[in-house]
């Protein structure tokens, strides 16, 4: 994931338990994560950094042993400032392809001055394993101009701009920036790390645009670094990048090709899946045998209807889902009315899903073929609540903060469905 957003919760796989002990089971399990939330809860309460107030004055401290300080050099360290983004309850977003070039206690240690030391074994393996693929080197702003245009983009704070005009950004990027540049110098004509710089940039817009073509250069400019650099130990992890971006643009057998080609990229098998020619939005369904995808044709209702934008790894969904099921009413009222979708650039993560639909099948999500499709979409951060009639946006609320937004919720609920009780 190109940046990670906070929205990574616990996934336990304890639907394959003995019916005699499922329901034993999943209440310890149900306990164990309670208590992790509240560990991590507390982490953020105490955290020594909680906003831009206290950025400002904690990286202003030098001395070297000060985690802030870890990183091989200033402008890496300068970088990974610029790219962190604060919500009232703490940090939200960092970048963590820096994170990813420290050490498992030096990760561990950053985080920590954040609340959030747990996520450090998701983005670094720890100190004594052996087995991890080598991770790309991280390519800082200063030296590489390219990048620093497109991070600039990445890292833009404007409230006034909806994800589809965030991805006409990326696009304009790629026409206006990338192409020509690539056009007077292709990526057989550069440097190791130039043509990083390079790939970097390419999987950076694709995951966000996942266009076709995007994808398809993305490609092309990791088959010349491959003709070049067939040594390279940075190999596998910049295959992961490609294979992603062809999984995310739908071309699947491209995807299936390379990880043919390779083995040693850190992925899992894709499911079966079953797809077809479709004009408009699609998504891809859960087939009964929870192990395959069918690809459906998603049509807007003409009567009143509400679409969640979500996903089982966002604690912010998570806490969206806790509050519905709390409450009789709106449970029912999101079983009867209700329809939830997960982006794209989950294809492969269709277990946790599959989980989700089974613990909440009043919210029972599909995957979007492509979220470009759903022009009338605009806001694909998790989660968001659509309002709709006949396709057009009536209301929509955005986000869904420990507090929890019932109120605003209820305020939609009667207005949009005044025969709800």
């Amino acid at each position: 994931m190109k940046i990670l957003i906070t929205c990574l919760v616990l996934t336990l796989g304890v639907m394959s338990l003995t019916t005699a002990h499922s329901i034993e089971a999943l209440s310890q399990t149900d306990a164990l994560i309670n208590q992790l939330d509240k560990v991590q809860d507390l982490q953020l309460r105490h955290a020594l950094i909680k906003n831009k107030a206290d950025l400002a004055y904690y990286k202003t401290l030098k001395y070297p042993e000060f985690p802030l300080n870890v990183f091989s050099n200033e402008y890496i360290r300068q970088d990974f400032i610029d790219g962190l983004r604060f919500s009232d309850k703490g940090l939200i977003r960092f970048n963590t392809n820096i994170i990813e070039t420290l050490s498992y206690a030096d990760a561990y240690r950053v985080l920590a001055l954040f609340g959030q030391s747990y996520l450090a074994e998701h983005i670094v393996p720890s100190d004594d394993d052996d087995n991890s693929p080598p991770t790309k080197p991280y390519l800082s702003n200063a030296e590489y101009p390219l990048l620093a245009q497109l991070r600039a983009i990445d890292n833009r704070d404007d409230i006034n701009k909806s994800d589809l005009d965030r991805m006409a950004d990326f696009r304009d990027f790629y026409d206006n920036t990338l192409l020509p540049e690539l056009t007077q110098k292709n990526c057989s004509q550069r440097g190791h790390n130039e043509t990083l710089a390079v790939l970097e940039v390419l999987y950076t817009i694709n995951f966000y645009r996942n266009d076709q073509d995007i994808a398809g250069q993305h490609l092309a400019c990791f088959n010349d670094y491959v003709s070049q650099f067939s040594e390279s130990k940075y190999i596998p992890s910049v295959a992961t990048d490609v294979y992603e971006s062809l999984l995310s643009s739908r071309q699947l057998v491209a995807a299936q090709q390379l990880q043919q080609q390779y083995s040693d990229m850190a992925v899992g098998d894709l499911p079966a899946i079953q797809s077809q020619e479709i004009e408009g939005p699609s998504v891809y369904r859960i087939a009964s045998d929870e192990s395959s995808l069918i690809q459906q044709e998603f049509t807007f209702n003409t009567e009143t209807e509400v679409i969640v934008i979500a996903h089982p790894y966002c604690q912010f969904c998570q806490l969206l889902i806790k509050d519905i099921v709390a409450d009789e009413k709106l449970s029912q009222f999101f079983k009867n009315h209700s329809r939830w979708i997960a982006d794209e650039n989950y294809l492969s993560n269709i277990d946790a899903i599959v989980n989700w639909n089974k613990k909440y099948p009043m919210a029972s999500l599909d995957i979007a073929y492509l979220k470009q499709d759903f022009t009338k979409l605009e806001e694909w951060g998790t989660p968001v609540i659509y309002f709709l009639k006949n396709g057009q946006v009536l209301d929509q609320i955005i986000g869904w903060p420990e507090e929890g937004r019932k109120d605003a919720l209820m305020t939609a609920v009667e207005k949009y469905f005044p025969d709800f009780e």
